[in-house]
Protein backbone atom coordinates (compact mmCIF):
# COMPACT_ATOMS: atom_id res chain seq x y z
CA UNK A 1 0.00 0.00 0.00
CA UNK A 2 2.91 2.28 -0.12
CA UNK A 3 2.37 3.55 -3.81
CA UNK A 4 -0.99 4.49 -2.31
CA UNK A 5 0.00 6.44 0.34
CA UNK A 6 2.39 8.23 -1.83
CA UNK A 7 0.14 8.79 -4.42
CA UNK A 8 -2.58 10.27 -1.66
CA UNK A 9 0.33 12.36 -0.15
CA UNK A 10 1.30 14.06 -4.01
CA UNK A 11 -2.12 14.28 -5.19
CA UNK A 12 -4.13 15.61 -2.29
CA UNK A 13 -0.89 18.52 -1.94
CA UNK A 14 -0.89 19.06 -5.84
CA UNK A 15 -4.65 19.55 -5.55
CA UNK A 16 -4.04 21.59 -2.61
CA UNK A 17 -1.69 24.19 -4.27
CA UNK A 18 -4.26 23.84 -7.83
CA UNK A 19 -6.58 25.05 -5.88
CA UNK A 20 -4.83 27.72 -3.90
CA UNK A 21 -2.94 29.08 -7.17
CA UNK A 22 -6.20 29.54 -8.89
CA UNK A 23 -7.56 31.63 -6.11
CA UNK A 24 -4.41 33.14 -5.75
CA UNK A 25 -4.45 34.21 -9.74
CA UNK A 26 -7.93 36.30 -8.60
CA UNK A 27 -7.04 37.27 -5.11
CA UNK A 28 -3.87 38.87 -6.51
CA UNK A 29 -5.29 40.43 -9.15
CA UNK A 30 -8.49 41.77 -7.39
CA UNK A 31 -6.71 43.08 -4.09
CA UNK A 32 -3.22 43.29 -4.90
CA UNK A 33 0.14 42.66 -4.03
CA UNK A 34 -0.59 45.19 -0.91
CA UNK A 35 -2.80 43.14 0.57
CA UNK A 36 -1.74 39.80 -0.21
CA UNK A 37 1.92 41.23 1.16
CA UNK A 38 0.22 42.58 4.65
CA UNK A 39 -1.54 38.68 5.52
CA UNK A 40 2.09 37.04 4.49
CA UNK A 41 3.52 39.14 6.65
CA UNK A 42 1.64 38.57 9.56
CA UNK A 43 1.12 34.99 9.14
CA UNK A 44 5.05 35.28 8.95
CA UNK A 45 5.37 37.22 11.99
CA UNK A 46 3.32 34.81 14.40
CA UNK A 47 4.89 31.47 12.52
CA UNK A 48 8.53 32.61 13.15
CA UNK A 49 8.13 31.38 16.46
CA UNK A 50 5.55 28.37 16.13
CA UNK A 51 8.56 26.64 16.67
CA UNK A 52 7.87 27.31 20.57
CA UNK A 53 4.36 25.78 20.24
CA UNK A 54 5.77 21.94 19.47
CA UNK A 55 9.21 22.01 20.31
CA UNK A 56 10.03 18.79 18.18
CA UNK A 57 7.42 16.96 20.18
CA UNK A 58 5.65 15.99 17.02
CA UNK A 59 8.65 14.31 15.44
CA UNK A 60 9.32 12.71 18.99
CA UNK A 61 5.62 11.39 19.18
CA UNK A 62 5.97 9.72 15.59
CA UNK A 63 9.46 8.33 16.12
CA UNK A 64 8.45 7.11 19.76
CA UNK A 65 4.98 5.46 18.16
CA UNK A 66 6.33 4.34 15.05
CA UNK A 67 8.77 1.86 16.86
CA UNK A 68 6.46 0.66 19.30
CA UNK A 69 8.62 0.39 22.40
CA UNK A 70 6.26 2.01 24.83
CA UNK A 71 2.35 2.50 25.85
CA UNK A 72 0.25 4.62 23.13
CA UNK A 73 -2.03 5.48 25.74
CA UNK A 74 0.97 6.72 28.02
CA UNK A 75 2.92 8.63 25.03
CA UNK A 76 -0.36 10.06 24.17
CA UNK A 77 -1.10 11.39 27.70
CA UNK A 78 2.03 12.96 27.54
CA UNK A 79 2.33 14.32 24.87
CA UNK A 80 -0.99 16.17 25.63
CA UNK A 81 -0.12 17.65 28.44
CA UNK A 82 3.17 18.70 26.98
CA UNK A 83 1.49 20.26 23.89
CA UNK A 84 -0.75 22.39 25.81
CA UNK A 85 1.96 23.81 28.29
CA UNK A 86 3.87 24.92 24.75
CA UNK A 87 0.82 26.24 23.02
CA UNK A 88 0.23 28.77 26.17
CA UNK A 89 4.25 29.74 26.30
CA UNK A 90 3.76 30.47 22.52
CA UNK A 91 1.09 32.83 22.65
CA UNK A 92 2.61 34.19 26.04
CA UNK A 93 5.74 34.77 24.21
CA UNK A 94 4.35 36.56 20.45
CA UNK A 95 2.56 39.05 22.82
CA UNK A 96 5.33 40.27 24.70
CA UNK A 97 7.97 40.19 21.39
CA UNK A 98 4.82 42.46 20.04
CA UNK A 99 4.64 44.31 23.22
CA UNK A 100 8.04 45.46 23.52
CA UNK A 101 8.45 46.05 19.58
CA UNK A 102 4.94 48.11 19.52
CA UNK A 103 5.64 49.87 22.67
CA UNK A 104 8.82 50.48 23.83
CA UNK A 105 10.62 50.16 20.50
CA UNK A 106 8.12 52.24 18.33
CA UNK A 107 8.84 49.79 15.50
CA UNK A 108 6.49 50.51 12.57
CA UNK A 109 3.99 47.93 11.71
CA UNK A 110 2.78 50.02 8.73
CA UNK A 111 -0.61 50.57 9.57
CA UNK A 112 -3.24 49.13 12.32
CA UNK A 113 -4.46 46.83 10.08
CA UNK A 114 -1.22 44.66 10.40
CA UNK A 115 -1.19 44.51 13.90
CA UNK A 116 -5.37 42.97 13.86
CA UNK A 117 -3.70 40.67 11.50
CA UNK A 118 -1.06 39.73 13.51
CA UNK A 119 -2.93 38.45 16.40
CA UNK A 120 -5.54 36.75 13.81
CA UNK A 121 -2.82 35.15 12.67
CA UNK A 122 -1.54 33.87 16.34
CA UNK A 123 -5.44 32.72 16.99
CA UNK A 124 -5.10 30.49 13.64
CA UNK A 125 -2.25 29.18 14.52
CA UNK A 126 -3.03 27.99 18.23
CA UNK A 127 -6.14 25.99 16.21
CA UNK A 128 -3.76 24.48 13.68
CA UNK A 129 -1.51 23.12 16.32
CA UNK A 130 -3.93 21.69 18.06
CA UNK A 131 -4.84 18.97 15.47
CA UNK A 132 -1.66 18.39 15.03
CA UNK A 133 -1.92 15.96 18.43
CA UNK A 134 -4.06 13.33 15.98
CA UNK A 135 -1.84 14.24 12.78
CA UNK A 136 1.11 13.11 14.30
CA UNK A 137 -0.45 10.41 15.58
CA UNK A 138 -1.93 9.23 12.33
CA UNK A 139 1.39 9.95 10.86
CA UNK A 140 3.33 7.55 13.13
CA UNK A 141 0.88 4.68 12.04
CA UNK A 142 1.56 6.12 8.27
CA UNK A 143 -2.11 6.34 7.90
CA UNK A 144 -1.98 8.80 5.57
CA UNK A 145 -5.66 9.24 4.30
CA UNK A 146 -6.37 10.44 7.43
CA UNK A 147 -3.56 12.96 7.82
CA UNK A 148 -4.27 14.43 4.08
CA UNK A 149 -7.94 14.40 3.62
CA UNK A 150 -9.02 17.04 6.33
CA UNK A 151 -6.08 18.68 5.03
CA UNK A 152 -7.48 19.00 1.90
CA UNK A 153 -10.61 20.27 3.22
CA UNK A 154 -9.23 22.79 5.39
CA UNK A 155 -7.89 24.25 2.04
CA UNK A 156 -10.88 24.04 -0.23
CA UNK A 157 -12.76 25.83 2.49
CA UNK A 158 -10.51 28.29 3.56
CA UNK A 159 -10.15 29.18 -0.21
CA UNK A 160 -13.89 29.35 -1.26
CA UNK A 161 -14.24 31.85 2.09
CA UNK A 162 -10.87 33.73 0.90
CA UNK A 163 -12.27 34.33 -2.47
CA UNK A 164 -15.82 35.32 -1.76
CA UNK A 165 -14.41 37.95 0.51
CA UNK A 166 -11.91 39.39 -1.73
CA UNK A 167 -14.54 39.99 -4.11
CA UNK A 168 -17.26 41.25 -1.93
CA UNK A 169 -14.14 43.75 -1.35
CA UNK A 170 -12.78 43.24 1.64
CA UNK A 171 -8.96 42.89 2.58
CA UNK A 172 -6.58 41.12 4.97
CA UNK A 173 -8.38 41.05 7.98
CA UNK A 174 -11.62 39.08 5.91
CA UNK A 175 -8.52 37.30 4.53
CA UNK A 176 -7.37 35.85 7.98
CA UNK A 177 -10.83 35.50 9.50
CA UNK A 178 -11.76 33.04 7.08
CA UNK A 179 -8.60 31.00 7.75
CA UNK A 180 -9.69 30.88 11.32
CA UNK A 181 -13.15 29.46 10.47
CA UNK A 182 -11.85 27.19 8.47
CA UNK A 183 -9.47 26.34 10.90
CA UNK A 184 -12.13 25.65 13.34
CA UNK A 185 -14.10 23.32 11.19
CA UNK A 186 -11.29 20.94 10.38
CA UNK A 187 -10.27 21.48 14.07
CA UNK A 188 -13.70 19.41 14.45
CA UNK A 189 -12.75 16.62 11.49
CA UNK A 190 -9.42 15.80 12.55
CA UNK A 191 -10.85 14.98 16.30
CA UNK A 192 -13.95 13.43 14.44
CA UNK A 193 -11.26 10.95 13.06
CA UNK A 194 -9.57 10.54 16.15
CA UNK A 195 -11.06 7.44 18.07
CA UNK A 196 -8.94 7.24 20.26
CA UNK A 197 -9.49 8.12 23.76
CA UNK A 198 -7.34 10.24 25.77
CA UNK A 199 -6.53 9.13 29.06
CA UNK A 200 -4.03 12.28 30.42
CA UNK A 201 -3.77 10.78 34.13
CA UNK A 202 -1.38 8.08 32.45
CA UNK A 203 0.94 10.87 31.85
CA UNK A 204 4.49 9.70 32.46
CA UNK A 205 7.33 11.82 33.55
CA UNK A 206 9.88 8.77 32.32
CA UNK A 207 8.06 8.90 28.77
CA UNK A 208 7.99 13.48 28.69
CA UNK A 209 12.17 12.95 29.12
CA UNK A 210 12.33 10.91 26.83
CA UNK A 211 10.37 13.25 24.27
CA UNK A 212 12.05 16.21 25.03
CA UNK A 213 15.52 13.76 25.01
CA UNK A 214 15.09 13.71 21.22
CA UNK A 215 13.43 17.08 20.43
CA UNK A 216 16.15 18.98 21.84
CA UNK A 217 18.36 18.55 18.74
CA UNK A 218 15.06 19.09 16.71
CA UNK A 219 14.14 22.33 18.36
CA UNK A 220 17.52 23.73 16.56
CA UNK A 221 16.01 22.62 13.42
CA UNK A 222 12.58 24.11 13.82
CA UNK A 223 14.04 27.31 14.81
CA UNK A 224 16.18 27.03 11.84
CA UNK A 225 13.66 26.62 9.60
CA UNK A 226 11.12 28.86 10.97
CA UNK A 227 13.91 31.86 10.17
CA UNK A 228 14.39 30.73 6.57
CA UNK A 229 10.85 29.98 5.53
CA UNK A 230 9.08 32.58 8.08
CA UNK A 231 11.15 35.21 8.81
CA UNK A 232 11.90 35.92 5.26
CA UNK A 233 8.81 37.83 4.47
CA UNK A 234 9.62 39.66 8.10
CA UNK A 235 13.02 40.44 6.54
CA UNK A 236 11.78 41.85 3.41
CA UNK A 237 8.96 43.67 4.93
CA UNK A 238 11.09 45.67 7.46
CA UNK A 239 13.62 45.90 4.67
CA UNK A 240 11.18 47.32 1.85
CA UNK A 241 7.21 47.16 2.20
CA UNK A 242 3.98 45.58 1.98
CA UNK A 243 3.97 45.25 -2.08
CA UNK A 244 7.63 44.12 -2.03
CA UNK A 245 6.70 41.28 0.03
CA UNK A 246 3.60 40.28 -2.15
CA UNK A 247 5.63 40.25 -4.77
CA UNK A 248 7.75 37.83 -3.32
CA UNK A 249 5.09 36.03 -2.00
CA UNK A 250 3.34 35.48 -5.00
CA UNK A 251 6.57 34.19 -6.76
CA UNK A 252 6.96 31.58 -3.68
CA UNK A 253 3.44 30.40 -4.15
CA UNK A 254 3.61 29.51 -6.97
CA UNK A 255 6.74 27.92 -6.77
CA UNK A 256 6.52 26.11 -3.62
CA UNK A 257 3.58 23.70 -4.53
CA UNK A 258 6.65 21.20 -4.68
CA UNK A 259 7.67 21.98 -1.04
CA UNK A 260 4.58 20.93 0.12
CA UNK A 261 4.85 17.47 -1.31
CA UNK A 262 8.35 17.42 0.17
CA UNK A 263 7.04 17.86 3.87
CA UNK A 264 4.20 15.17 3.17
CA UNK A 265 6.86 12.57 1.79
CA UNK A 266 9.34 14.04 5.20
CA UNK A 267 6.42 12.62 7.58
CA UNK A 268 5.78 9.19 5.71
CA UNK A 269 9.31 7.90 5.64
CA UNK A 270 10.34 9.06 8.57
CA UNK A 271 8.49 6.24 10.99
CA UNK A 272 8.69 3.52 8.35
CA UNK A 273 12.68 4.28 7.98
CA UNK A 274 12.81 4.51 11.96
CA UNK A 275 10.87 1.33 12.49
CA UNK A 276 13.47 -0.40 9.58
CA UNK A 277 16.67 0.75 11.33
CA UNK A 278 15.54 -0.88 14.47
CA UNK A 279 14.63 -4.02 12.62
CA UNK A 280 17.94 -3.65 10.55
CA UNK A 281 16.44 -3.68 7.09
CA UNK A 282 18.63 -1.71 5.22
CA UNK A 283 17.57 -3.47 1.24
CA UNK A 284 14.12 -2.14 2.31
CA UNK A 285 15.09 1.34 3.06
CA UNK A 286 17.60 0.94 -0.12
CA UNK A 287 14.56 -0.01 -2.11
CA UNK A 288 11.94 3.02 -1.18
CA UNK A 289 14.27 5.21 -1.78
CA UNK A 290 15.22 4.02 -5.44
CA UNK A 291 11.41 4.28 -6.03
CA UNK A 292 10.86 7.53 -4.74
CA UNK A 293 14.39 9.00 -6.62
CA UNK A 294 13.15 7.37 -10.15
CA UNK A 295 9.60 8.86 -9.75
CA UNK A 296 11.03 12.24 -8.86
CA UNK A 297 13.45 12.54 -11.29
CA UNK A 298 11.90 11.31 -14.20
CA UNK A 299 8.36 12.55 -13.68
CA UNK A 300 8.60 15.94 -11.31
CA UNK A 301 11.79 17.55 -12.65
CA UNK A 302 10.47 17.90 -15.34
CA UNK A 303 7.68 19.62 -14.22
CA UNK A 304 9.87 22.03 -12.04
CA UNK A 305 12.20 22.80 -15.05
CA UNK A 306 8.92 23.47 -17.26
CA UNK A 307 7.98 25.93 -14.69
CA UNK A 308 11.35 27.63 -14.54
CA UNK A 309 11.83 28.21 -17.98
CA UNK A 310 8.20 29.69 -18.97
CA UNK A 311 7.92 31.44 -15.53
CA UNK A 312 7.78 34.75 -17.61
CA UNK A 313 4.28 33.39 -19.33
CA UNK A 314 2.89 31.99 -16.19
CA UNK A 315 3.12 35.06 -14.23
CA UNK A 316 2.36 36.92 -17.12
CA UNK A 317 -0.47 35.47 -18.07
CA UNK A 318 -2.23 35.14 -14.57
CA UNK A 319 -0.79 38.00 -12.85
CA UNK A 320 -0.41 40.83 -14.84
CA UNK A 321 2.63 43.29 -15.19
CA UNK A 322 2.13 44.25 -11.54
CA UNK A 323 4.58 41.11 -10.73
CA UNK A 324 6.53 41.15 -12.88
CA UNK A 325 9.34 40.66 -10.45
CA UNK A 326 7.72 37.74 -9.52
CA UNK A 327 9.23 35.99 -12.23
CA UNK A 328 12.76 34.90 -11.54
CA UNK A 329 11.55 34.37 -8.36
CA UNK A 330 9.05 31.70 -9.39
CA UNK A 331 12.55 29.81 -11.39
CA UNK A 332 14.67 30.03 -8.67
CA UNK A 333 12.16 28.96 -5.78
CA UNK A 334 10.93 26.27 -8.28
CA UNK A 335 14.15 24.77 -9.14
CA UNK A 336 15.36 24.87 -4.86
CA UNK A 337 12.27 23.92 -3.33
CA UNK A 338 12.74 20.70 -5.93
CA UNK A 339 16.45 20.30 -4.76
CA UNK A 340 15.49 19.81 -1.06
CA UNK A 341 12.56 17.23 -1.76
CA UNK A 342 14.84 15.23 -3.77
CA UNK A 343 17.34 15.18 -0.79
CA UNK A 344 14.06 14.57 1.82
CA UNK A 345 14.64 10.55 2.17
CA UNK A 346 18.04 11.58 3.21
CA UNK A 347 17.19 13.35 5.92
CA UNK A 348 14.54 10.79 7.30
CA UNK A 349 17.19 8.33 7.35
CA UNK A 350 19.60 10.44 9.24
CA UNK A 351 16.65 11.02 11.81
CA UNK A 352 15.05 7.46 11.46
CA UNK A 353 18.77 6.62 12.69
CA UNK A 354 17.98 8.76 15.59
CA UNK A 355 20.88 11.05 14.64
CA UNK A 356 18.98 14.19 15.40
CA UNK A 357 22.14 16.25 16.48
CA UNK A 358 23.65 15.80 13.48
CA UNK A 359 20.77 17.07 11.97
CA UNK A 360 20.16 20.24 13.94
CA UNK A 361 24.17 20.82 12.79
CA UNK A 362 23.26 20.55 9.67
CA UNK A 363 20.31 23.17 9.58
CA UNK A 364 22.22 25.57 11.54
CA UNK A 365 25.05 25.51 8.64
CA UNK A 366 21.86 25.66 6.26
CA UNK A 367 20.53 28.90 8.15
CA UNK A 368 24.62 30.41 8.88
CA UNK A 369 24.70 30.64 5.07
CA UNK A 370 21.11 31.54 4.58
CA UNK A 371 21.36 34.89 6.81
CA UNK A 372 25.14 35.62 5.37
CA UNK A 373 23.59 35.87 1.95
CA UNK A 374 20.59 37.15 2.99
CA UNK A 375 21.95 40.18 4.66
CA UNK A 376 24.39 41.01 1.68
CA UNK A 377 21.88 40.40 -0.99
CA UNK A 378 18.81 42.11 0.46
CA UNK A 379 19.91 44.48 2.70
CA UNK A 380 19.49 48.56 0.93
CA UNK A 381 22.97 49.50 1.40
CA UNK A 382 24.50 45.99 -0.30
CA UNK A 383 23.26 45.00 -3.09
CA UNK A 384 19.35 45.60 -2.69
CA UNK A 385 18.20 42.76 -4.61
CA UNK A 386 14.75 42.58 -2.40
CA UNK A 387 12.76 40.03 -3.27
CA UNK A 388 15.30 38.09 -5.37
CA UNK A 389 18.01 38.30 -3.48
CA UNK A 390 16.08 36.52 -0.76
CA UNK A 391 15.28 33.35 -2.82
CA UNK A 392 18.95 33.40 -4.50
CA UNK A 393 19.67 33.17 -0.37
CA UNK A 394 17.65 30.23 0.15
CA UNK A 395 18.06 28.08 -3.47
CA UNK A 396 21.90 28.41 -2.16
CA UNK A 397 21.48 27.36 0.89
CA UNK A 398 19.14 24.47 0.48
CA UNK A 399 22.03 23.01 -2.16
CA UNK A 400 24.44 23.52 0.70
CA UNK A 401 22.01 21.43 3.39
CA UNK A 402 21.20 18.58 0.40
CA UNK A 403 24.70 18.24 0.24
CA UNK A 404 25.16 17.43 3.80
CA UNK A 405 21.85 15.11 3.53
CA UNK A 406 24.01 13.42 1.14
CA UNK A 407 27.22 12.81 2.58
CA UNK A 408 26.15 12.11 6.18
CA UNK A 409 23.59 9.52 4.91
CA UNK A 410 26.43 7.27 3.22
CA UNK A 411 28.17 8.10 6.62
CA UNK A 412 25.79 5.97 8.70
CA UNK A 413 25.29 2.76 7.03
CA UNK A 414 28.09 2.11 4.37
CA UNK A 415 25.34 -0.64 2.72
CA UNK A 416 23.03 2.49 2.44
CA UNK A 417 22.86 3.77 -1.41
CA UNK A 418 22.68 6.91 -2.35
CA UNK A 419 22.79 9.68 -5.42
CA UNK A 420 20.31 7.45 -6.83
CA UNK A 421 18.95 9.16 -10.21
CA UNK A 422 21.66 11.55 -10.65
CA UNK A 423 21.33 10.37 -14.86
CA UNK A 424 18.13 11.97 -14.73
CA UNK A 425 19.17 15.21 -12.97
CA UNK A 426 21.91 15.79 -15.27
CA UNK A 427 19.85 14.83 -18.35
CA UNK A 428 17.23 17.52 -16.95
CA UNK A 429 19.89 20.39 -16.20
CA UNK A 430 21.69 19.75 -19.91
CA UNK A 431 18.01 19.82 -21.88
CA UNK A 432 16.48 22.74 -19.99
CA UNK A 433 19.80 24.97 -20.62
CA UNK A 434 19.44 24.31 -24.01
CA UNK A 435 15.66 24.38 -24.04
CA UNK A 436 15.88 28.00 -22.61
CA UNK A 437 18.78 29.19 -24.83
CA UNK A 438 16.87 28.53 -27.74
CA UNK A 439 13.46 29.95 -26.22
CA UNK A 440 15.41 33.21 -25.31
CA UNK A 441 16.61 33.47 -28.94
CA UNK A 442 13.61 32.60 -30.84
CA UNK A 443 10.72 33.31 -28.39
CA UNK A 444 9.44 36.61 -28.80
CA UNK A 445 6.84 35.99 -31.53
CA UNK A 446 3.78 34.54 -30.18
CA UNK A 447 3.14 31.20 -32.50
CA UNK A 448 6.86 30.67 -31.45
CA UNK A 449 6.14 30.96 -27.36
CA UNK A 450 2.65 28.45 -28.35
CA UNK A 451 5.68 25.94 -30.07
CA UNK A 452 8.01 26.14 -27.19
CA UNK A 453 5.71 25.08 -24.75
CA UNK A 454 3.66 22.83 -26.59
CA UNK A 455 6.90 20.01 -27.36
CA UNK A 456 8.81 20.63 -24.10
CA UNK A 457 7.53 17.79 -22.25
CA UNK A 458 7.24 15.46 -25.52
CA UNK A 459 10.78 15.83 -26.62
CA UNK A 460 11.90 16.02 -23.28
CA UNK A 461 10.48 12.57 -22.83
CA UNK A 462 11.30 11.17 -26.05
CA UNK A 463 14.72 12.00 -25.47
CA UNK A 464 15.02 10.67 -22.02
CA UNK A 465 13.64 6.73 -22.91
CA UNK A 466 15.77 6.73 -26.36
CA UNK A 467 18.66 7.85 -24.14
CA UNK A 468 17.55 5.43 -21.62
CA UNK A 469 17.11 7.79 -18.95
CA UNK A 470 13.73 6.19 -18.41
CA UNK A 471 12.66 3.02 -19.14
CA UNK A 472 8.94 0.71 -19.69
CA UNK A 473 9.49 -0.20 -16.14
CA UNK A 474 9.03 3.65 -14.96
CA UNK A 475 6.39 4.52 -17.32
CA UNK A 476 4.60 1.19 -16.29
CA UNK A 477 5.20 2.07 -12.55
CA UNK A 478 3.82 5.51 -13.00
CA UNK A 479 0.20 3.92 -14.53
CA UNK A 480 0.18 1.58 -11.64
CA UNK A 481 0.00 4.73 -9.07
CA UNK A 482 -2.95 5.94 -10.51
CA UNK A 483 -4.85 2.58 -10.23
CA UNK A 484 -7.92 4.55 -8.90
CA UNK A 485 -9.38 1.10 -7.54
CA UNK A 486 -6.56 0.98 -5.00
CA UNK A 487 -6.55 4.39 -4.29
CA UNK A 488 -10.48 4.11 -3.82
CA UNK A 489 -9.88 0.54 -1.63
CA UNK A 490 -6.83 2.12 0.05
CA UNK A 491 -8.94 5.31 1.05
CA UNK A 492 -12.15 3.37 2.31
CA UNK A 493 -10.54 0.88 4.43
CA UNK A 494 -8.26 3.33 6.11
CA UNK A 495 -11.21 5.95 7.15
CA UNK A 496 -13.31 3.20 7.62
CA UNK A 497 -11.58 0.65 10.16
CA UNK A 498 -10.64 1.86 13.51
CA UNK A 499 -7.59 1.91 13.69
CA UNK A 500 -7.12 3.32 17.01
CA UNK A 501 -7.07 1.58 19.88
CA UNK A 502 -9.44 2.63 23.09
CA UNK A 503 -5.76 3.35 24.90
Amino acid sequence: MLAQKLLVSYSSKIINQFIQLAVTVVVARVAGPTVIGTVAFALAYTNTFKFISDLGIGTAHIKLVSEGKHNEGALLATMVRIKFLLLIIFVVFVSIVFIIQYYFMNLNFESNEHVIVIFLSLSVTVIEQLYTIPKTTFAAKVQQARQDIPNMLYNLIFQILRLSVVLIGFGAIAIVSTKFIAAMIVLFIYYKLFSTKINLKLFDSQIARKYFSISGPIIIIMICQSVIYMSDKVILQFFTNSTEVGIYTAGFKFGGYIQMIGSSIGILFLPIFSKAFVEDKIDEINHKIKKFARFSFNFILPLALFIAIFSDQIILILLGAEYIGSIPILAIITFSTFLMVSATPYGNIISGRGEFKNLAYFYTIQLFVFLLLAITLVYPEFLNLKGLGLSMSILISNVILALCFLIFAKKIDSRLVVGHGLSSFVFGLVYSSIYYILYVLFGDALIYKIFFVVLFFPLYFILSYYLKITTEEDYVNFKLLFNIGKIKKYISVELRRDNDEKL
